[in-house]
């Protein structure tokens, strides 16, 4: 069974600082893996901040749409902003954006922790990141 959950921020700061806790629930809910709670907060924490400083701050209401849905087996979400986006984002390898890059590094972060990862520009005030992360069986889990 899964549920989705929707949840729709505007782009403040204060509500930067709120999403972080609601990844660390999201996350907490998804698994009791903590490794990949981690990669959960990580990967929602880096998408959420791309959207909340490239989205379209000029217009008063920006909002950033947060959909998320998980099974015992996969978490998967998509963030969507109020912004273009750039371009070229799908044809970007991982390898091509180097380490020590100002613009991208938090993206090639994304890609290598996520099972799959794409990019859409909806249309051209919206543009959206969506992503899976595969979850290990409980069986898998080890107790220490």
């Amino acid at each position: 069974m899964s549920d989705i959950i929707k949840i729709s921020l505007t782009n403040t700061a204060f509500n930067l600082s709120a999403a972080e806790e609601i990844f660390s629930a999201l996350a907490r809910a998804a698994t009791p893996d903590i490794h990949k709670q981690y990669h959960i907060r990580t990967v929602l924490s880096e998408v959420y901040g791309n959207a909340y400083l490239y989205s379209n701050k000029t217009r008063p209401n920006s909002v950033i749409d947060l959909e998320v849905c998980f099974t015992p087996n996969r978490f998967t979400a998509s963030i969507i902003n109020e912004g273009r986006g750039p371009a070229d984002i799908n044809s970007r390898k991982v390898e091509t954006i180097p380490a020590y890059a100002e613009s991208g590094r938090g993206l090639a972060i994304v890609r290598k922790l996520c099972d799959n990862v794409y990019f859409k520009k909806i249309s051209e005030t919206k543009f959206g990141v969506f992503f899976e992360i595969e979850l290990p069986s409980v069986r898998k889990i080890k107790n220490i």
